[in-house]
């Protein structure tokens, strides 16, 4: 254990990690789950077996692991706050793994743990992607400690793969680097094992094939939100864009404000920032060009799965700031020089998280939480619930755990699913028609209708045309991502007589809150 806290003692670094974990879990309790989050869960609690939560994983295309943990989870209760002790559990193994187990220095370990990645998106936001943060310092830490296990070092590669495809994306840069490494290291000692390379090989092509089996999409998934892969493959704009993405947005998470989960946009900000995080890059890596070597084939891959995929969030080209990690580690834990460069890189993303943090305490990411609340408060719980946007205001009934008619698929469903089913509304938005139908098929005189946004004046009079009559009853417009907002409406067939539970609602309405209610906790 000689090689741990080189530069430092431990008790100051265990002084360090004492406020940083207790901001950490403070953070952890403030935030609010949104769709995405709350969605997998919903997800674990509905599935009655594992084989039946495999079927929906298929609708999702991500691998099963992070679905399977909080399948586990939910078997000992199916309450949300549940997943964020999933994730609490995740991210005090990484403070712990930073500040007890690396070679930084302090001050870059200071840097680190202020850092956007660290501070929120990968510790504090309930998603898949900690583990990849997590799975990665486990491996370098064996990997630096014992290089010649390759095959124990290599099964780390292969369940950070099993946790999303840019886990894939780190993995094999990760494995690049370890691969040539060895090679040189044994043909050095005049003893080159093919047979451990093989076995090495074999267990990441494992890891990788059962991650393709669980990701692999369903036959009847739905397209119409992400875009069907390949459809940009050969536009070159796009490409540049994804470029700008991973190699810019990766150290300037809020260039892409207001919405960091999809990032990236406009795209000028985002290239302007790309020489300089190139220009760092160079200088940090020019005399460890293996290292470069790992960070580039993470930027190339990353950037090849943005122009199939169609996609590239924060989220996903965070895997940059992984693989920066793991070259610092291992430039540390060799007493190589390290150039300032590291630092700037470690400061820009610091600024990031101050400003995402200060957004996150002034105003909620999502509304959701707030919606929900309302309608327990008013008794409303039990009325039947109909929503559009699908993908939006899934939250609300999960949060409830409730089922809610979804006019894109004319289903009713307590999880949002990407089934095909879903396309024609998608693509249409004819809402009155969604809307008439759905209350032909529920056959309720009365529901209660969630959306992002305001019936248009079109809208409402092509519902009046259908003789349903809408009334807002609640607004909730307090989130800073636009498309988080909800629109608390009663529909009614005209003639049906309103119950006075919902005419007693709406006399608190529009813009009616109400901050908490009982029964129904914080998520």
């Amino acid at each position: 254990m000689g090689f741990l806290l080189e530069r430092w003692p431990k008790p100051a670094r265990v002084l360090l990690l004492i406020p940083f974990l207790g901001l950490y879990y403070v953070q952890l309790v403030h935030h609010q789950l949104w769709r995405d989050e709350i969605n997998v869960w919903g997800i674990a609690c509905v599935s009655q077996s594992y084989a039946e939560l495999l079927r929906r994983v298929h609708y999702e295309a991500h691998p099963a692991l992070w679905y399977t943990l909080c399948y586990a989870a939910s078997r000992i209760t199916r309450e949300p706050w549940m997943l964020k002790v999933v994730q609490g559990v995740i991210g005090t193994a990484i403070y712990l793994m930073l500040a007890l187990t690396t070679p930084f220095r302090l001050r870059e370990l200071a840097l680190i743990f202020m850092g956007y990645y660290v501070f929120f998106q990968y510790t504090v936001m309930c998603r898949m992607y900690g583990l990849e943060l997590l799975f990665a310092l486990v491996y370098v830490w064996f990997r630096m400690r014992r290089p010649e296990w390759m095959v124990r070092n290599t099964l780390w590669l292969a369940l950070i793969a099993n946790v999303d495809i840019t886990g894939a994306i780190l993995g094999s840069g990760l494995l690049l680097e370890y691969g040539v490494e060895r090679y040189r290291a044994q043909r050095a000692a005049g003893r080159v094992e093919a047979r451990r390379y093989v076995s090495a090989a074999a267990v990441y092509a494992a890891g990788i094939a059962l991650a393709m089996f669980t990701a692999c999409p369903a036959k009847d998934i739905s397209w119409t939100s992400t875009g069907h892969a390949f459809s940009q493959f050969w536009d070159l704009e796009h490409l540049g864009e994804g470029f700008a993405k991973w190699a810019g947005v990766a150290w300037f998470p809020q260039v892409s404000d207001p919405v960091s989960f999809w990032g990236g946009d406009p795209v000028w900000p985002t290239s302007l920032f790309v020489p300089i995080a190139l220009v760092l890059l160079y200088l940090m890596f020019r005399r460890q060009r293996h290292l470069g070597m790992m960070v580039g084939s993470v930027l190339a891959i990353g950037v090849l799965f943005s122009q199939v995929s169609g996609v590239a969030g924060i989220r996903h080209v965070g895997v940059m700031y992984i693989a920066f990690l793991v070259a610092l580690w291992m430039m540390r834990y060799r007493h190589e020089q390290v150039s300032a460069a590291s630092y700037v890189l470690l400061g820009l993303i610091v600024i990031s998280s101050g400003y995402e943090v200060a957004r996150q305490w002034g105003r909620p990411y999502t509304d959701d939480q707030a919606a929900a609340q309302w309608i327990v408060a008013h008794h409303l719980e039990n009325e039947p619930l109909m929503g559009e946007p699908d993908t939006h205001v899934i939250g609300v009934p999960e949060r409830l755990q409730r089922p809610i008619y979804q006019i894109e698929c004319q289903c009713v469903d307590r999880v949002m699913t990407f089934a095909g089913r879903r396309d024609w509304m998608v693509m249409h938005r004819d809402v009155p028609a969604g809307v008439i139908e759905g209350l032909r098929r529920l056959d309720a005189p009365e529901v209660l209708f969630l959306m992002n946004r305001t019936l248009s004046a079109q809208e409402t009079d092509a519902l009046a045309n259908g003789e349903v009559e809408a009334d807002l009853l609640a607004q909730f417009d307090r989130g800073y991502v636009e498309d988080e907002h909800f629109y608390v409406y009663r529909l009614r067939r005209s003639g049906s007589p309103a119950r006075a539970i919902v005419q007693t609602a709406a006399k608190q309405a529009p813009g009616a809150r109400t901050q908490g209610s009982e029964g129904l906790g914080a998520f």
